[in-house]
């Protein structure tokens, strides 16, 4: 192996923590909608010190300073990745431990630089302290982890566990070779490979939490493209999407598929008697006892203001009549206590099946959208498939 100047490689290392820390830190300010990057800027920043004071060692006026700074930056900067990575999944961390935590180290850190001078001593302190705190990162994003980012989540856990085995590997040299009298920076063959390393780990690593921001603000800004903000159901856009594919595939395959429009009876005089916070909780009530009585390939959306729909594959006329006249029962079973107040709610709702050909999404809306007013006409609280209809 090329033998490489470790002295050199601390500076490099020093000097990209320091282009990390910039990268965090513009991340931050470009996404400061996310709790938690402000801490991953924060440690990155205090272990681009600890790693730039630590090259500092051979100054007689500083050297002891700078090795006490060191060892308290780089426990502090894991200690602020940790807190980065529970505050980005929403999760509060234990500050009083992480306190005790750092100033333990650092105290730890001026004993053995002050009054029993070890550099031994002190490296293995960083390189616990290090390995230690890369298995918490690692059980934290492991713990903590959303499904939709798992790919990057799961990077991030294992450039973590291969920053705790890098350390747990020096600490081992350390433990049976020590420290050359010579100094922290003599380059052998297996502390050249140690350092280089850790500069890809860490390297990486910062790709690895941009690339984890990145993916939930894209994510999320397709969720709110897709979903309705207060209920969480899929919006008219989607659901119209949607639609068009089930209906393709059903045509297709010569397969039943209903649809099904939903209207909350006089929903207007709900917001005006009881304020518009009880009828958005009315809502959220609606839509969690609809999606209790149907079934998980059913589609179902907010189509605009009190107006529902819900399409139903693999469903014949009468069995889309039956789940509606279910909901619309189990609605009227159930008054609602909403903030002290009961509110009652019913619905009526108008039924179309796929019939033919040439049917298409539009012509099963207009029938159902006709089927509906058939229940309105009727007196409300009533189901309409086609031409037949409940009663109240």
């Amino acid at each position: 192996m090329v033998n490489i100047d470790l002295y050199t490689l601390a500076i490099v290392q020093s000097l990209m923590s320091i282009v990390q820390m910039v990268v965090l830190f513009i991340q931050y300010r470009l996404n400061k909608t996310y709790a938690g990057l402000g801490w991953w800027a924060a440690g990155s920043a205090a272990l681009s010190l600890g790693f730039g004071v630590a090259i500092l060692w051979k100054i007689p006026i500083i050297g002891k300073i700078a090795m006490i700074a060191s060892v308290a930056m780089v426990a502090s900067g894991m200690a602020l990745l940790y807190v980065g990575v529970l505050r980005f999944f929403g999760q509060r961390e234990p500050r009083g431990w992480l306190i005790v935590f750092c100033t333990l180290i650092t105290v730890i850190g001026v004993y053995f630089t002050v009054i029993d001078d070890r550099i031994e001593i002190r490296r293995l302190i960083v390189s616990v302290v290090v390995a230690a705190m890369s298995l918490l990162l690692a059980r934290g994003l492991f713990i903590y982890r959303i499904r939709s980012l798992s790919v990057p989540i799961y990077f991030l856990i294992v450039m973590s566990l291969s920053n705790a085995i890098f350390y747990g590997i020096r600490t081992l040299e350390t433990l049976r070779f020590g420290v050359p009298v010579d100094g922290a920076f003599r380059s052998t063959p297996t502390e050249t490979a140690l350092y280089l390393i850790a500069l890809i780990i860490t390297t990486l690593w910062t790709f690895g939490l941009i690339i984890l921001v990145n993916q939930r603000l894209s994510t999320e800004l397709e969720q709110r493209a897709t979903t309705d903000e207060l209920t969480g159901i899929a919006n008219r856009r989607h659901f119209l999407e949607l639609a068009q594919n089930e209906i393709q595939h059903a045509l297709r395959f010569n397969r039943p598929l209903a649809l099904a429009l939903i209207d909350i009876d006089r929903f207007k005089q709900i917001n005006d008697t009881y304020g518009h916070a009880v009828g958005d909780q009315a809502l959220l009530v609606w839509t969690h006892l609809c999606q209790n009585n149907i079934r998980q390939i059913d589609v179902f959306a907010r189509f605009g203001g009190d107006e529902f729909v819900v399409l139903l594959p693999e469903t014949m006329h009468e069995q889309a009549y039956d789940v509606v006249e279910q909901v619309r029962s189990a609605l009227i079973a159930e008054p609602m206590n909403l903030g002290g107040q009961t509110v009652r709610m019913t619905i009526s709702s108008g039924i179309a099946s796929l019939a033919s050909d040439v049917d298409t999404l539009d012509t099963l809306l207009e029938r159902a959208d006709r089927a509906l007013y058939r229940a309105k006409e009727a007196g409300r609280n009533c189901v309409v498939a086609e031409h037949a209809a409940s009663t109240k």
